[in-house]
């Protein structure tokens, strides 16, 4: 946002710059009121998301997770989220750009940077999550798209034998060879929200696990329901009861949940391996890793899901059956279902 009132100030042109400010802000405003209203009407969430963030930061990481810094991850999102077409139009856009810097007034140069300066701030942050990189991904799609007018107007004189010439043909081949990863990405996440892997799961502990047996989680996998409202919008409530904590190896280790009569634990194993611990949390840390070492080794497998996009919808969630951990006569089970 700073970024664009900047650029109100650097643009040329006759019109007064406190007119262009004033444009800015009007069109600005207008479009928060229409897609984004709950900023001003829901004061309290938005100042303690920002807050919330904050606390990461400082904090280190996510829960007290981080990954290396400085990393790779949000250069890699870049390249995962392109083509080679998108990276010749991008390339083609800064060609010209430099080839006649004089032409391109500041406010272009600054807009040709941020996608590249703000994933270079990404990677010295312990953010982890795709989201933070959109502003610098749509950024790069409008430099591509630049990059897709420059390249038409330099073959445009070649073109002009056609009939039809550049504006009617060239372009719309130009843009869909940008955007078809993105359309292919699109589609193929559309197809994912017709599957919720939290639901599949309560679906096959209804039909397999008997009524009165105890069920451990970690908090993610949401079979328990936190108030009243959600159990009534839940499409499948469990008879069976339900033990929820942010980590389930925070209930003890596995004899003590026996000793309880726990005889399932439900994990949600959606977690990037490449995190590490800060100071803070690493005695847990290890607590808890040793935790689900534990159960991957001696419980049986009986029930998993594939993870897939959108991961809030498909996340990995595994279920284990700790019966084993009171009998050794007892034979894993070899083939989980995966649903």
């Amino acid at each position: 946002m700073l970024l664009s009132v900047v650029t109100v100030f650097l643009a040329p042109g006759k019109a007064p710059r406190v007119r262009h400010l004033l444009v800015f802000l009007g069109v600005f405003v207008a479009t928060i009121l229409l897609v984004n209203y709950q900023v001003f009407w829901g004061q309290h969430v938005f100042s303690s998301g920002v807050n919330r963030e904050l606390e990461f930061l400082w904090a280190g990481g996510n829960a007290g997770l981080s990954q290396a810094i400085p990393h790779k991850r949000y250069f890699d999102l870049l390249i995962e989220r392109t083509n080679v077409f998108f990276g010749f139009f991008i390339a083609w856009r800064l060609i010209q750009m430099f080839r006649n810097p004089r032409v391109h007034p500041l406010p272009e140069w600054l807009f040709a940077a941020f996608p590249f300066v703000f994933t270079l701030v990404l990677a010295f942050t312990p953010k982890m999550a795709a989201r933070y990189f959109l502003p610098a991904g749509a950024m790069s799609y409008y430099l591509a798209g630049l990059g897709v007018s420059d390249f038409c107007q330099f073959i445009d004189p070649q073109l002009r034998r056609w009939r039809w010439g550049s504006r009617f043909v060239v372009i719309p081949v130009c843009i869909l060879a940008v955007s078809w990863a993105f359309l292919f990405r699109t589609i193929s996440v559309l197809q994912g929200f017709q599957s919720d892997s939290r639901k599949n799961l309560a679906v096959w502990i209804r039909a397999n696990i008997a009524p009165d047996a105890i069920i451990a989680e970690d908090s993610r996998v949401a079979l328990a329901p936190l108030n009243e409202k959600e159990m009534k919008d839940r499409a499948v409530v469990l008879d069976q009861t339900v033990i929820s904590e942010r980590y389930v190896a925070d209930l003890g280790p596995l004899s003590l949940l026996s000793q309880r009569s726990v005889s399932y634990v439900a994990v949600y194993a959606s977690e990037q391996s490449d995190l590490r611990p800060t100071a803070a949390v690493r005695g847990s840390y290890q607590r808890r890793k040793a935790f689900y070492k534990e159960l991957a080794q001696n419980g049986s497998l009986v029930w998993r899901s594939e993870p897939g996009a959108p991961l809030t919808l498909r996340p990995e969630l595994l279920l284990y059956r700790l019966a084993d951990l009171r009998s050794q006569l007892v034979p894993k089970s070899s083939a989980p279902p995966v649903q």
